[in-house]
């Protein structure tokens, strides 16, 4: 029954794009444990944890509901019939994902110290 859930959470369009990311970071840390590899396994990882994290944000901002269904616009005197979901991601990504990796760095400085 586990095997199902995560099967149809992966197959879904919520997990499809996680993925090839998710991929990279096994990959990488698998590069990373042996010496020979570590220099290539920290640059596979780079690229999966950067890959997560703008997939990761694109779909926070994606699905947040910005105006709910039933608001009524002054402008057109109309009601909205859906939730209106989603905003500009343009500097609001790059700031959240500034703000998230550096609170990831710090917890795995911590860690690490």
């Amino acid at each position: 029954h586990t095997m199902m859930i995560l099967w149809d959470t992966v197959n879904s369009n919520t997990g499809r794009p996680f993925i090839i990311p998710l991929a990279g970071i096994a990959v990488g840390a698998a590069l990373m444990s042996a010496p020979r590899s570590k220099t290539g396994g920290k640059l596979v990882l780079y690229f999966g944890a950067q890959s997560f994290m703008n997939i990761y944000m694109s779909w926070l901002l994606h699905t947040s509901v910005t105006l709910p269904a039933g608001t009524l616009i002054e402008a057109t005197n109309e009601t909205l019939e859906a939730n209106l979901t989603g905003c500009p991601a343009g500097f609001a990504l790059t700031a959240l994902q500034q703000v998230i990796s550096f609170v990831l760095f710090v917890f795995g400085i911590g860690l690490a110290g």
